[in-house]
């Protein structure tokens, strides 16, 4: 019998061991491809995988007859990459706008301890526009110095209004220009979320403390 407590006691000290380190969750692994193209802000709706939203909508919308506009998931590189190609002269007066928005369709993630969210990019364009909605809460008009590259933050303090965890959406815009250049971006994370099965995990441990109590 003390056997059986010992071992339940590792299995549940490893259980929270595990969970604690799930607490850096991964929003989106990019592991299922999706593209849009030269659209009109229609959305493509992909069931995704191992991330905290399990359906991903992916778009683009464009201003311009003078570029050819895309985004694109690529499951073999886990990236998405934004890319405009310049036909014709360049145009100053147009925009484009990428869209990834995801939703939960099984239940509410719990967002309760979200700190930020971050993600590494490279690019070829001097800068962007990120406008995030995260369950209704935004950060809106938050550029990105997108030339240099590396790494970009929101913290959860940047984030207004009313808060839960059915959506996101994240809407990179490059504004006034029709150039062509590219943004590519991985490692989506929401830091503080308990990655998928955490939960769980934490669950499973105090079940086995309140045995070894008993």
């Amino acid at each position: 019998m003390r056997n059986n407590l010992l071992v339940g006691l590792s299995s549940a000290l490893a259980a929270v061991a595990v969970a604690g380190s799930a607490m850096a969750a991964v929003v989106d692994p990019f592991t299922v491809a999706s593209s849009a193209t030269d659209g009109n802000g229609d959305s493509v709706l992909t069931p995704i995988t191992g991330g905290l939203w399990d359906t991903r909508a992916t778009s683009v919308f464009y201003k311009s007859i003078n570029a050819a506009v895309s985004l694109v998931v690529d499951s073999s590189t886990n990236a998405v990459t934004c890319q405009i190609t310049r036909v014709g002269n360049a145009n100053t007066s147009n925009g484009q706008y990428f869209a990834l928005e995801y939703f939960n369709t099984a239940g509410v993630t719990d967002l309760s301890n979200f700190t930020s969210l971050t993600f590494s990019y490279t690019s070829t364009f001097s800068s962007l526009r990120l406008d995030v909605n995260l369950g209704g809460k935004e950060a809106i008009n938050k550029t990105i110095s997108a030339s240099a590259g590396g790494t970009f933050t929101l913290t959860a303090a940047e984030l207004n209004g009313e808060f839960n965890g059915d959506y996101l959406n994240l809407q990179f815009t490059r504004s006034n220009s029709n150039a062509s250049g590219t943004f590519t971006l991985t490692n989506l994370v929401a830091n503080g979320v308990p990655a998928p099965g955490a939960a769980a995990l934490v669950g499973l441990a105090g079940l086995m403390a309140r045995r070894r109590r008993a």
